[in-house]
């Protein structure tokens, strides 16, 4: 599913999974993709289900402006990865004027997704 793909603005080959790291921030686990002109972090705090997740918007990161994240599909894209692991999102929080390049987002949670994962076993 994650193999090379086409998002509407480049190509991305996200099978090499060693251009990130997961981390732990605080109550958060992170991670960071840069992908040649595009960017995303992302922060998931995983819990209970609940009906919609808090959704923080960290503040912009240097100078660049690749577009509005639309924050409705990023939360969608976002619960639709982690939910197929069978785990649940109580937060997300993302960085303002990273790329609207939603493939990445969903590759992002789900490297937090298998994280989380190999973490309960």
């Amino acid at each position: 599913m994650y193999g090379k793909q086409k998002s509407a603005t480049h190509e991305t080959d996200c099978a090499d999974s060693d251009m990130a790291q997961v981390r732990t921030e605080g109550d958060l686990l992170c991670v960071q993709l840069v992908t040649g002109p595009s960017h995303a972090w992302l922060g998931v705090k995983f819990g209970d289900a609940c009906e919609e997740p808090m959704v923080v918007k960290r503040p912009p990161r240097g100078n660049c402006n690749h577009g509005e994240i639309d924050q409705r599909q990023l939360v969608e894209t976002i619960t639709s990865v982690v939910e197929s692991q069978c785990l649940h999102v109580e937060r997300i929080e993302y960085v303002a004027n990273d790329s609207p390049d939603y493939f990445l987002y969903a590759y992002c949670a789900h490297l937090l997704a298998q994280h989380a994962k190999q973490k309960q076993e």
